[in-house]
């Protein structure tokens, strides 16, 4: 289990977890496209929920967000 935080400037933070699986190893051991779970935040996000998709290129990411 895996706890992120992402910081949007000017518009708050979101905390996110993940399970990250070991079966498809990229940067730093987490694998190259994973889901979030969206459980909270702050300031614009205090009461979000939803999830998040990555996709991970080498030090790179593309992040897609879904928040209800």
């Amino acid at each position: 289990m895996c706890e992120s935080i992402a910081a949007l400037r000017n518009r708050g933070d979101l905390h996110a977890t993940f399970l990250a699986r070991a079966s498809q190893p990229g940067v730093f051991g987490f694998p190259t496209v994973y889901d979030l779970i969206i459980d909270g935040g702050t300031f614009a996000f205090q009461n979000a929920h939803g999830s998040a998709h990555v996709v991970a290129n080498g030090v790179n990411a593309t992040v897609t967000f879904a928040l209800g």
